[in-house]
């Protein structure tokens, strides 16, 4: 029997009041979005200084030190994100391996990293004491470790952060070509990209966390695939294509090859080209449920000069360059006769071409092509030191693999001749130019072992970075649409290979190229 006391029923009207207040009160906080910042770097290849470009330089620790603390500042809820081949590329890393870049990205205080397939270049056991230094976590789904002895237990499919009060899924994936262009060894299994992905995704479902993150060194391309195919996911933090992404237009850097960020669905796929030239910057806004409902802020960062470098950091950077500075002094072969640059064809490049197809034989490369500005200085008779090596390509270019059709490669021939280069080329590939014709009628014949080159066929050539983006005017190599991977090797590095393999070295004009 209800009571009719006026009390009590006053009571009663006031504890629902309460109630539906408070039931109000938590419908606002549901409704009102959580902010995540996400700072990532990729492909950053042991760039420990900046790189120069038009005069001017671009990235190096220290200075992305002092974006990174200046953006942690502004929001705490950052994340901050690495999606690989932090590893090959300078000296820092041959003299070191991962050691530079594991005290450094501690001193930055990175989030979270995927493995990049230079990562691998020294093998599981190279990788393992980089993974056991960093205070991160690095991870990767689509590889199985549990039987390689060095990294067992050490990489995980994916790991959880926390920003603020929230928990952020972040999985990781690496290209499924990682064993056709590095050395994970034996014992470490590739699975399933998709199935790898979708297994992460029902594991942190499962666990009831709602915003996901794929850190990918699978390329930009590949990226807007598995963004089409897994619509959970919120975003896709990317690398291994070196894909400059967005609106920035600065002298020397390259044409944008999509937007930034790309949209695929709802699912938000970003890049930030490379060796930390640039830094990616987002701000995310998710409702209550995990939902993206807005991406707030998008840009990329030039990481230049109006960026102070970080002391600290610096100074870390100044202790480890010492060692590298004796290394210019060392002997790295021997030539009786010297190796010549003069000439339509260049002793040295010859070399320089051998050498570029030696370090790239194993991914099917069947010519190289090098530029003949690239090439700066001869090396005289005797000793051959680093700092001369150095000399005569001291550009740190990276080593391209590009598919061209015979048409592609014949027409990069003539771009070169437009301005009168006549472009080297590597063992077993013969042409003939008439400089006295016009423009795009200057190649009289080309071959590759005998054969005439067939405009309808494929082949897989290495070229530096600079002729590959359409440097010195090589437009068919910068338009060309078929497979395209920067290696991330050094050419200065497939140089000191070579010489090293052929010691002592002598080379001569051999009939490669000639002219009427």
């Amino acid at each position: 029997m209800f009571s009719t006391c006026p009390t009590r029923g006053y009571n009663l009207s006031m504890r629902a009041r309460l109630i539906v207040g408070a039931v109000a009160l938590a419908l606002v906080s549901l409704a009102h979005p959580f902010t995540l910042s996400i700072v990532h770097t990729n492909d950053v290849h042991a760039r420990v200084e900046p790189a120069t470009i038009k005069g001017k330089p671009y990235g190096g620790y220290a200075r992305v030190a002092t974006l990174f603390n200046q953006l942690r500042k502004k929001d705490p809820n950052t994340l901050f994100l690495n999606a690989g081949d932090t590893f090959q590329g300078t000296l820092y890393y041959n003299v070191y391996k991962g050691t530079v870049n594991a005290h450094l990205m501690n001193l930055l205080g990175y989030s979270a990293m995927e493995i990049g397939n230079h990562e691998f270049d020294d093998g599981p056991a190279g990788l393992a004491p980089f993974v056991k230094s960093v205070q991160f976590p690095v991870v990767c789904a689509n590889l199985d470790f549990s039987q390689d002895p060095d990294l067992r237990g050490l990489v995980q499919p994916y790991t959880v952060l926390k920003a603020g009060k929230e928990s952020i899924g972040v999985i990781g994936v690496i290209t499924p070509e990682l064993f056709s262009i590095s050395g994970p060894g034996d014992k470490i299994k590739m699975l399933d990209l998709d199935k790898s992905i979708e297994s992460a995704i029902e594991s942190l479902e499962a666990q009831k966390i709602n915003k996901i993150i794929l850190l990918s060194h699978c390329g930009y391309g590949e990226d807007k695939e598995i963004a089409a195919k897994h619509p959970k996911l919120d975003l896709i933090v990317g690398g291994h294509s070196h894909s400059f992404l967005g609106d920035l237009k600065l002298e020397g850097f390259p044409r944008s090859m999509g937007p930034y960020p790309t949209m695929v669905g709802k699912v938000v796929v970003v890049q930030a080209w490379e060796w930390a030239k640039i830094v990616g910057h987002l701000v995310l806004d998710f409702d209550n449920s995990g939902n993206l409902k807005k991406v707030r802020t998008a840009e990329t960062i030039p990481v230049d000069e109006s960026i102070a470098p970080d002391p600290m950091v610096e100074s870390a950077i100044a202790a480890f360059r010492k060692p590298i500075e004796a290394l210019q002094t060392q002997v790295v072969g021997l030539t009786e006769s010297g190796l010549s640059r003069e000439g339509a064809e260049m002793p040295l490049g010859n070399v320089i071409c051998d050498s570029m197809v030696a370090a790239t034989a194993k991914q099917g490369v069947v010519l190289a092509l090098m530029n003949r500005g690239g090439i700066r200085a001869s090396l005289e008779p005797g000793k051959i030191t680093y700092g001369a090596a150095i000399s005569v390509q001291p550009f740190n270019n990276t080593l391209v693999i590009l598919d061209l059709k015979g048409s592609e490669l014949k027409q990069a021939l003539e771009d070169g001749f437009t301005k009168g280069y006549l472009t080297q080329v590597s063992a077993g590939v013969q042409y003939q130019a008439d400089m006295s014709k016009p423009a795009n009628s200057r190649l009289v014949s080309v071959s590759l072992g005998g054969k005439p080159i067939d405009d309808l066929a494929t082949y897989r050539i290495v070229t530096n970075n600079f002729m590959a983006k359409g440097g010195d005017e090589y437009n068919a190599l910068a338009n060309a649409k078929g497979y395209r991977y920067d290696t991330g090797l050094l050419d200065i590095d497939a140089l000191l290979e070579y010489l090293k393999a052929h010691n002592p070295i002598e080379a001569k004009a051999e009939g490669r190229i000639s002219t009427k």
